[in-house]
């Protein structure tokens, strides 16, 4: 039994379900998704909720009797101090980085992290991209844009604002990028290709619209569903993501071995944050 504590939006969930998934299939055993922290009082997340039932993936929900059982009592912690384990292990990540104890551990277990790294999954990649696909058809809509990303050299555009730009606590701990970034990374895009079409994909498109300049043609999609709109990503052709685990899976979930992707250099304000396993190596940081 794998159980994975799940928070956050749907990017930060695609990372805790596809370390649990890795480890299922490794153990042969069932993932079980605990879901209890989008109804835990004062969370910051109640406003969101779990969404990988979006998709193909294949997980049930924890029951809080089951979650319960890797909850260690104080004479239990102090037997794991001396070295005397008990069966139902947790697992907390420590740090952002890559944690590869985390693969020496023994089912059942429970792990609680962010895991935000492909060398968690790169095993079970081609497992998870045929997962993480949507369980029903797309809209009308999507269904046409989706056809136009796959016929032209298509590029998506990540815009995240929402409340990296108007929570100050957010912003000062993520960044907000400027203007001038996009501008630079779609120049060095079109160096590479030429007859790029920016697909722009933000939660303010409005600004987007106004803000937006290029010599390539723009289009700035107005939000569909969030796994939707991850979807629309995938289907692009190559990709510009904002420091936003959502458009890191909407670039990774593309398949195309041909794909180029930049991203920025700084994913948080604080550049004592390690993250250097954060990115694929074949993404280019900039």
């Amino acid at each position: 039994m794998i159980v994975v504590r799940i928070t956050g939006g749907l990017g930060n969930q695609l990372f805790q379900y596809a370390l649990g998934r890795t480890l299922a299939l490794r153990h042969d055993a069932p993932l079980l998704l605990d879901l209890s922290h989008y109804q835990e009082q004062g969370s910051d997340h109640t406003r969101r909720c779990c969404e990988l039932d979006a998709f193909a993936t294949r997980w049930r929900e924890a029951t809080p009797e089951e979650v319960r059982l890797f909850r260690t009592t104080r004479p239990q912690r102090l037997l794991e101090h001396i070295g005397i384990r008990g069966r139902y292990r947790t697992f907390h990540q420590h740090g952002f980085g890559f944690s590869p104890d985390v693969f020496g551990l023994r089912s059942p277990m429970y792990l609680q992290g962010t895991w935000q790294s492909e060398r968690y999954f790169a095993e079970a990649a081609n497992t998870l991209r045929a997962e993480i696909a949507l369980a029903r058809a797309f809209s009308a809509e999507a269904a046409e844009l989706a056809g136009r990303m796959r016929s032209t050299a298509s590029v998506s555009v990540h815009v995240r604002r929402g409340d990296y730009a108007s929570d100050p606590k957010t912003r000062s701990y993520h960044g907000l990028l400027e203007q001038t970034w996009y501008e630079a990374a779609m120049g060095s895009m079109l160096e590479h290709v030429p007859d790029a079409h920016f697909f722009v994909f933000s939660d303010e498109p409005g600004w987007a619209r106004e803000q937006f300049r290029s010599t390539a043609p723009i289009t700035v999609l107005e939000p569909h569903s969030s796994p939707e709109d991850m979807a629309l990503m995938a289907r692009c052709r190559h990709h510009i993501i904002a420091n936003s685990s959502f458009s890191w899976w909407g670039a990774w979930l593309n398949p195309d071995t041909g794909k180029r992707v930049i991203a920025p250099r700084a994913w948080f304000s604080d550049p004592a944050m390690d993250t250097h396993d954060l990115l694929p190596p074949d993404w280019i940081r900039l």
